[in-house]
């Protein structure tokens, strides 16, 4: 029974960010192998920026680095809410995944798109 309630609340969080990335813009979902992200006119304005913030960030804060992890974006969200010490409603937020080639996913972690502040919601 708490698996089936974990995976419908996966699921259920899962759709309401795909739901919340498809207002941001018609591109802030990257299909595979589709064109990279970006936020024209922000200070992080592309995949790769996001991507290097959060690496930094991460390798700063989590000991060790691992050989068979990468920081994929997996999208751009707009904030439904204020954030304290990160973002306000509707400012636009990289999510980065730490994805290690062993055991999945390992982290979350936000960049804000205008002022590069890096928040780890989950981590290893």
């Amino acid at each position: 029974m708490k698996a089936i309630i974990f995976q419908y609340l996966v699921c259920a969080t899962l759709w309401l960010d795909l739901a919340t990335a498809q207002e941001v813009t018609k591109s802030s979902l990257k299909p595979l192998g589709g064109e990279a992200l970006t936020i024209p006119g922000a200070t992080v304005s592309s995949e790769s920026q996001a991507s290097e913030i959060a690496f930094k960030t991460f390798l700063a804060t989590v000991k060790g680095l691992s050989a068979t992890e990468s920081y994929p974006v997996d999208y751009i969200i707009r904030l439904g809410f204020d954030v304290p010490d990160f973002g306000r409603k509707g400012d636009k937020v990289w999510q980065v995944r730490v994805w290690d080639m062993a055991s999945g996913t390992t982290g979350i972690i936000w960049i804000h798109s205008d002022t590069g502040h890096a928040r780890i919601l989950i981590s290893r």
